[in-house]
């Protein structure tokens, strides 16, 4: 028996012998890797007696799914980073075909990366770590592992406390320095900025004690506490030195009158 395709099939494709033999030939038909889906006509006639013959339809289904292959399998990018996959399926035929567009792309610690189709976007991490990027279509799915690194922990703004204390001419202050950082955490860095006095006349630091200066006017200085580029300040005022008498000069020092003379002093 051999076998051809006849007229009025929908599918296009060849066909291949198999599933055993008989006296008169083989006794069965398929087709091969690439024969279109739809419906074939198939011709088998006696290879003795071409005019012996029967038709009947083969239907062709389309390839299955089999599997997911997601590339690059193993990626790192920065805390702020992107990096784009692609998603490959293997089907039952043996076929490959990019299905990155058609499958569905999720990330399973969106506090690490975020997808947006196929492209995963580093979500500012503090801690950094690893997620698996997983690419779906239908009943199958695939992955790949994303490594993040952690996001740099920087110092973004400085708070001095007291805020607006008051203290005597000759008084003194000690402040603190409160660094928040951008993953919102905090630390006492009074030992670790430089502290500074806008007017040393009011009051001098030593570390993070301002020292009055016993000025008689009094008034308000500044007192900044800085850390690279971020620092904070507060007001200290000082109170005017009391004025007080300290000693007192007669004048003339040695004058000279006569018996009968008088002098002003």
């Amino acid at each position: 028996i051999q076998f051809s395709i006849g007229s009025g099939s929908t599918a296009t494709g060849s066909l291949v012998s198999c599933c055993g033999t008989t006296s008169g030939g083989y006794a069965g038909v398929g087709v091969i890797a690439g024969t279109t889906q739809g419906n074939l006509v198939v011709r088998a006639e006696r290879v003795d007696d071409p005019g012996a013959f029967t038709e009947f339809n083969l239907t062709v289904d389309p390839p299955v799914l089999q599997s997911i292959a997601v590339t690059p399998v193993s990626p790192t990018i920065a805390h702020n980073g992107a990096q784009a996959f692609v998603a490959t399926g293997t089907y039952s035929d043996g076929s490959t075909a990019d299905i990155t567009a058609t499958a569905t792309w999720t990330s399973s610690n969106t506090s690490l990366a975020t997808m947006s189709g196929a492209t995963a976007n580093g979500a500012g991490s503090f801690t950094g770590g690893a997620t698996t990027i997983t690419a779906t279509l239908g009943a199958i799915s695939g992955t790949a592992t994303l490594n993040v690194t952690a996001a740099p922990v920087v110092l973004v703004s400085i708070a001095v406390t007291p805020a607006t204390p008051t203290i005597a001419h000759n008084g003194s202050q000690t402040f603190v320095a409160t660094g928040t950082y951008n993953d919102a955490s905090t630390a006492d860095i009074s030992g670790s900025v430089t502290w500074n006095s806008s007017n040393t006349t009011l009051a001098t630091m030593t570390g993070a004690t301002a020292n009055g200066a016993g000025s008689f006017t009094g008034g308000a200085t500044t007192i900044t506490a800085t850390l690279g580029a971020i620092s904070g300040t507060a007001t200290l005022n000082v109170t005017a030195a009391p004025v007080v008498l300290v000693s007192i000069a007669v004048t003339p020092s040695t004058p000279t009158i006569a018996h009968n003379g008088s002098q002003v002093f």
